[in-house]
Order: C-alpha cells, then sequence, then structure tokens
C-alpha cells in the first residue's frame, strides 16, 4: 500500500499528490508482525497497541482504508507537523490521526486548524466516540466506515 504526500492538503488529492514522496505499507498484517519478531507478536496477544510507537496499528489503518477502496495520503512539511492520512470525507479534505496511546491529545489537529483552515478532523483510537473543537474520535474498528 503506497501513501502519497501532500504538497497542500487540499482537493483533488491526485492533483496535490508528490508522486516522488511516499510511504509504503504492509497489506499483510500478520507478515509485518512477523517482522517486527516475538517479542512484538507477544505484546499484541495482550493487547498492547503501542508497540512500534503504533506504526503497527497505522498500517492496521492504511490496509483497511485501501480495502474500502480509499487511495492513501498523508500531509507532512518540512517542520515537525505530518499527519497520518487525509481522506474526503462528506465531500471535504479531512485530516485523520491514528493514535495508540490513552493520551490521544496532539497538536496536529489544533496546527491544522490555526494554520491551513481546517474546521475538523477524525482521530481513530483504541478509545469510544468523542466530538470536542472539531475533532471526532472514533474506535479504530470504525475505520471501515469512514
Amino acid at each position: 500500500n503506497i501513501c502519497f504526500n501532500l504538497s497542500s492538503p487540499k482537493l483533488p488529492f491526485t492533483s496535490y499528490a508528490k508522486h516522488d514522496i511516499f510511504k509504503v505499507y504492509f497489506k499483510d498484517i500478520g507478515l509485518l508482525s512477523g517482522y517486527y519478531g516475538a517479542e512484538v507478536q507477544q505484546a499484541l496477544m495482550f493487547g498492547d497497541m503501542q508497540i512500534k510507537n503504533g506504526a503497527l496499528l497505522e498500517a492496521v489503518v492504511a490496509d483497511i482504508l485501501m480495502k474500502s477502496g480509499k487511495k492513501l495520503y498523508y500531509f507532512s512539511t518540512n517542520t515537525t507537523l505530518e499527519v497520518d492520512f487525509f481522506i474526503k470525507y462528506d465531500g471535504e479534505a479531512t485530516p485523520l490521526e491514528v493514535k495508540s496511546a490513552d493520551n490521544t491529545k496532539s497538536k496536529t489537529m489544533k496546527t491544522l486548524f490555526e494554520n491551513y483552515g481546517f474546521d475538523r478532523g477524525i482521530k481513530l483510537s483504541m478509545g469510544n466516540y468523542d466530538k470536542t473543537d472539531g475533532v471526532t474520535k472514533y474506535p479504530i474498528y470504525m475505520a471501515m466506515f469512514l
């Protein structure tokens, strides 16, 4: 699964995709967890989703989005700003963050709202549904419905 960086977080994504800057996600999450080794597999069996700084969970979401027919895009600047995914949601470009930790607060959405004019975003986490300050939080398993 290839996820292209966007030069600007706007629709249509294909017009702003940088085809020479991208991330690659495993399509087979089982192979990825096998690649990480026994320690990671054991952590998964005990429900630890924070392993590898959430990289495995991010790969799971990438796979879900691809299987639901979405092309993968992310947004990253030369600074520390990086948005895991951008999706077209209700006809609008929408930032999508994946959080593996219990603490799902991040400065990313706030920065997008202040500097790029976004008024809503989505966070997927291990927590329950919540909506605060334009950010809608969904449990990871809801990714297939976005």
